[in-house]
């Protein structure tokens, strides 16, 4: 994909729906509660059906809903009904096809720039790597932008990637983002040597 069809990717979206829930656009206050329950879906490792549930339900939450209901969510538990609503579900569904619509929902709202080398939120000294979760994107972004911190949460990860990216570059930061010349070329290198592996 090249950053022409990223920035589309990062802006424009589809409605997305995994484990029979309609997901809402995924914001980073989204991404920071399934990194605070530590959710393999964005830490890494075996993703389960309950994972991918909990996941679901997390993301079907409106932005302004998540900080009361997620705690709400965790403190009461499933009730009956959503025991029996997950087990209508777990036995409807496959978890490699539920686990490939979530990461479409992802890839639909994380499409940050392609650079050549470090991110947009990293710094030249690699301090913001050091930050927990996303927390570098944010305050990077808060900083750059002026924006109240809401604004910036209520980002999808992508575009907050590409607006900082903007900033950035605006200020005159070489933010190294590839140029449609540079993509075509790499790709045509690509399988240029893809050719001469297999030939």
């Amino acid at each position: 994909m090249q950053n022409k069809e990223r920035f589309h990717e990062a802006f424009a979206h589809t409605s997305h729906e995994v484990m029979g829930r309609r997901l809402e656009p995924f914001s980073l206050r989204h991404r920071f509660w399934l990194e605070a329950l530590e959710s393999p879906l964005v830490t890494g490792g075996g993703a389960t059906m309950i994972d991918l549930e909990m996941a679901a339900r997390v993301c079907s939450i409106r932005f302004e809903n998540l900080n009361h209901d997620v705690p709400g969510l965790l403190g009461r538990g499933p009730g009956w009904r959503a025991q029996a609503g997950f087990v209508w579900r777990l036995w409807r569904r496959q978890a490699t096809v539920e686990y490939a619509k979530f990461q479409d929902y992802f890839c639909d709202h994380g499409c940050p720039p392609a650079t050549h080398g470090r991110g947009a939120a990293e710094s030249e000294d690699g301090s913001l790597e050091t930050m927990p979760g996303i927390l570098g994107l944010v305050t990077a972004l808060a900083r750059g932008s002026g924006w109240e911190p809401e604004t910036i949460w209520a980002l999808s990860p992508g575009s907050a990637e590409w607006y900082l990216a903007g900033i950035f570059t605006h200020r005159g930061v070489d933010m190294r983002l590839k140029s449609e010349v540079d993509e075509i070329w790499e790709e045509s290198f690509r399988r240029e040597r893809a050719e001469k592996a297999t030939g």
